[in-house]
């Protein structure tokens, strides 16, 4: 009789999701002829009715789908009985002629899928790790790091990464690793037959397991890799596992025999097998140490394999460590590319938006926005950087409006990722959450050591690891907090680790219960620290705080602001009133940044001001007339620099301030101060740039309008050109070489700067106009007789142009104004350097260069509004 399937629950969600992903419809066209099915046949399945079984694999097998994990299978007892194996498996003779490595092949299947597809399940999304595997680099251990000093969030992935003194004694790229340690086996301890692959929660140690598994069916032509999630023990050992569990799922019988399970340990005595054992620290065992357990079950014939286990730092570094015979490797986080590295956070992104390449694209650039520091250090952990991957794919390529929002995201995902190996129910997250958060908050008021833990100081608050149930418990099993080494000072001390500085910062500001806190003397760390810095931001964001309570913050630092005679405390406050996204108050704040620069005498202090008012209100007369007033009053070229960059965020367009930062381009200004009025006069210049024919018109009837050779008339040509540049009609531009085009296009804007006046029908639409004489230069064989007799108006144009394009000779990235921009973001030589891979030396000359060249034709041209 023939064996009918139907589809489980699951089974037919998780069949919805690959369908979703390759755009397919539930009765696609597509999806029938690949399948070779009738329509009736692919609606019963939707339905979750018996049908054939061969139809039943088809339609799985055409989606992509393993038909096992989408069958609602029947008790298979019955079916053998009546000679229907739901799979065909190679008959069980008296001699056991059992293909172990095609078994063992199988049962790493389901082993393929990513450990996050549980969380994006819900939202379409399934991968397996072909699809979305981006090597990872390890790192050979030798002793616990040692940890001392403190860190940066902005670098806070450090506290994850070996102590090159102490920890590593070598790197190895993937491929090295596969080549020497698996393959050569020269790994110093077990030659190779005892590996430990450590690291954080999220770092990747189960998908480097899942490498390992394909490499050994690839590159091997008998080994068997056979894979155990330990938490799947229950408290057996692993030889009643592979005897009883093991082996009845790999040869899908219900019982199995004496001589089957024979069989497979001959496999271990010949030293065919390959245990990979995944997750030391999610054992459930009858002692504290899960290292131990797993020494002492690694005996007679189980201890004949190879065998590679997968384990959490904490727990690796927590004690007595019984595998001492095993060679312990460390993942790396992603790197963002350098001279020993590529862009792997790059790569991840591009094959996780592989259906959708320019969302990738967007979130790779937001990385690299100004403000972004902490996401992007956060997100070199791999699981982090699949949730904002998630994030952002749900979010149609945006981020929530606030970093709170986003790590409360994180977190709830974190929770989710975890509730199948260690559940926790709302009350337990909540209790968890509120001690973290008076943890957090102690461990930043600290005066040194405000990310690195010690166990003494955390189990003040949480009490005792050991102690099961105990907070400290559970926020270990989490990953909430880690162990990253011993302290320098005391091997003896443990220290720890938030899961990122980011989160404990997050944590610290969901513990403050009023504004108060911060301004409290005893708490000046809070209030002066970049770290406090942070946690205002963090704790403004929060919903729960009311308006009312945020206004009153913002009226007391204006307070202080007016009367506090500490010029630390009036600087650190003009800066965080320029920071806050406090728009209910924005007049307040206007107000009393202006009267600071009317009234300080500290240098500092009047530059943060100024710095302030540039990114508060744009167009505000009294911010833009203050700061113009202020460069008439002072002559301190840094705070000139201050007012050059505030001027041209909020002043665009303004004749006052285009006349005012035109004269700091004078020769006796210093270098800084007009290479900064440059680049704000550069985004005056370039603030219009139209691509509408309607809106072309109107500028050109603009420039029309002015006076001839005035200061109007070179404003409007100069949006005018711009727009004519920025528009996506020119004609030919692909029918020539590059160098032949922009010849063409150099004359035809000088021919448009010289001819506004005349009456020609053609100028009644710009780009019509334009392209016509695009036409004529192209098929002309006088390109440079014509160019020569190009204006000077447009000569300074064109120049102004191709200043923004230059760039490093083969970096077309790494061009003057995406540098400008990045200098003006406040980062510095060295965190460029090492971004882009190129030396200090080399950005500083390119820079300089540039902006001596640039600087001249800026002031000539300007010099004629006059």
């Amino acid at each position: 009789m023939a064996v009918s399937l139907k589809a489980s629950d699951q089974g037919l969600q998780l069949v919805d999701a690959v369908r979703r992903k390759r755009g397919w419809a539930k009765a696609s066209v597509e999806w029938r002829e690949a399948a070779q099915v009738a329509p009736a046949s692919l609606k019963r399945f939707w339905l979750g009715r018996p049908i054939n079984k061969d139809t039943f694999v088809a339609i799985c097998k055409a989606v992509g789908v393993d038909w096992l994990q989408v069958a609602e299978l029947q008790n298979e007892s019955e079916l053998e009985d009546q000679g229907q194996s739901l799979q065909p498996v190679k008959p069980l003779s008296s001699s056991l002629d059992i293909d172990w490595r095609q078994l063992a092949q199988e049962m790493l299947i389901d082993r393929k899928r990513l450990t996050t597809n549980p969380l994006t399940v819900k939202d379409g999304l399934i991968f397996n790790i072909d699809e979305i595997f981006v090597p990872l680099r390890l790192v050979e251990r030798q002793q616990q790091a040692r940890r001392s000093g403190n860190v940066f969030p902005e670098r806070g992935s450090q506290l994850y990464q070996p102590e090159r003194q102490y920890e590593v004694a070598r790197m190895f790229q993937q491929d090295e690793f596969f080549e020497q340690i698996l393959q050569r086996r020269q790994s110093p301890i077990s030659q190779g037959r005892r590996l430990a692959i450590l690291g954080e929660p999220g770092a990747g140690k189960t998908t480097q397991l899942q490498t390992i598994a394909n490499w050994v069916f690839k590159n091997t032509k008998q080994d068997i890799a056979i894979w155990i999630a330990l938490a799947d023990l229950q408290g057996k050992t692993l030889e009643a596992y592979l005897l009883e569990d093991w082996l009845k799922t790999a040869t899908r019988k219900v019982r199995v025999t004496e001589a089957m399970q024979e069989a497979l340990s001959q496999q271990f005595n010949q030293g065919r097998v390959w245990l990979l054992l995944d997750g030391v620290d999610e054992m459930v065992t009858n002692t504290a140490n899960p290292l131990a357990e797993i020494a002492n079950q690694l005996t007679g014939w189980v201890a004949q394999a190879r065998v590679v286990l997968t384990c959490r730092l904490n727990v690796w570094d927590a004690g007595k460590n019984a595998l001492e015979s095993f060679d312990a490797y460390r993942t790396l986080n992603f790197s963002y590319g350098d001279v020993l590295s590529t862009d792997q956070v790059g790569q991840f992104i591009h094959h996780w938006f592989n259906n959708n390449p320019e969302l990738g694209n967007q979130l790779r650039a937001e990385l690299d926005q100004p403000g972004q520091e902490r996401l992007k250090d956060m997100v070199k952990n791999p699981l982090r950087l699949a949730l904002l991957c998630r994030t952002w794919a749900r979010r149609q390529g945006k981020l929530p409006h606030t970093k709170v929002a986003l790590y409360q995201q994180f977190a709830e995902a974190l929770y989710e990722w975890k509730q199948e190996r260690f559940p926790t129910t709302s009350a337990q997250r909540q209790e968890l959450n509120a001690a973290l958060g008076r943890l957090a908050r102690r461990a930043i008021a600290q005066n040194s050591s405000q990310f690195r833990l010690q166990h003494h100081f955390i189990s003040s608050e949480l009490s005792e690891r050991d102690e099961e149930g105990s907070l400290f418990h559970l926020a270990l099993q989490l990953g909430w907090l880690n162990q990253v080494g011993v302290a320098a000072e005391n091997p003896d001390e443990k220290v720890y680790a938030f899961f990122h500085p980011t989160f404990q910062e997050y944590f610290a500001a969901q513990a403050i219960q009023d504004f108060e806190e911060f301004l409290k003397s005893d708490n000046r760390r809070l209030f002066f620290e970049p770290q406090g810095k942070e946690l205002i931001f963090l704790w403004w964001e929060r919903e729960d705080v009311p308006q009312q309570q945020k206004e009153d913050f913002i009226d007391a630092l204006i307070k202080q602001l007016h009367t506090s005679p500490d010029n630390d405390i009036r600087w650190r406050i003009a800066r965080y009133l320029g920071e806050i996204d406090a728009s209910t108050e924005t007049e307040e704040i206007v107000n009393a940044l202006t009267n600071l620069l009317h009234n300080s005498q500290d240098g500092y202090t009047l530059c943060q001001a100024a710095t302030s008012l540039g990114r508060i209100d744009p167009q505000n007369s009294d911010a833009i007339n203050t700061l113009i007033e202020l460069l008439s009053n002072s002559n301190d070229p840094w705070l000139r620099q201050r007012v050059a960059k505030s001027l041209g965020q909020i002043a665009l367009g303004n004749s006052n301030a285009i006349e005012a930062l035109t004269h700091l381009l004078s020769p006796s200004e210093d270098e800084w101060t007009r290479q900064q009025a440059t680049k704000s006069l550069l985004g005056q210049i370039g603030a219009v740039n139209p691509k509408k024919s309607e809106e072309l018109n109107a500028l050109l009837l603009e420039a029309k309008l002015q006076p001839p050779k005035s200061k109007e008339e070179r404003i409007a040509l100069t949006k005018l050109i711009n727009g004519i540049l920025e528009s996506d009609r020119l004609y030919g531009k692909s029918k020539v070489s590059p160098d032949v085009y922009n010849q063409a296009l150099d004359a035809v804007l000088s021919e448009v700067c010289k001819k506004i006046r005349n009456n020609d029908p053609k100028q009644d639409d710009v780009i019509t106009w334009v392209n016509f004489l695009l036409r004529k230069y192209l098929t002309s064989s006088t390109i440079r007789e014509e160019r020569e007799l190009s204006s000077n108006a447009k000569d300074t144009l064109v120049q102004f142009e191709n200043i923004k394009s230059k760039h490093i000779p083969g970096r077309p990235e790494a061009n003057f104004q995406a540098l400008a921009k990045r200098r003006d973001a406040g980062e510095s030589w060295q965190e460029i350097s090492e971004d882009w891979g190129i030396p200090v030396s080399q950005l500083n000359t390119f820079y300089n260069l540039c902006a001596k060249h640039f600087n001249p034709t800026l002031k000539e041209y300007l010099q004629k509004y006059q």
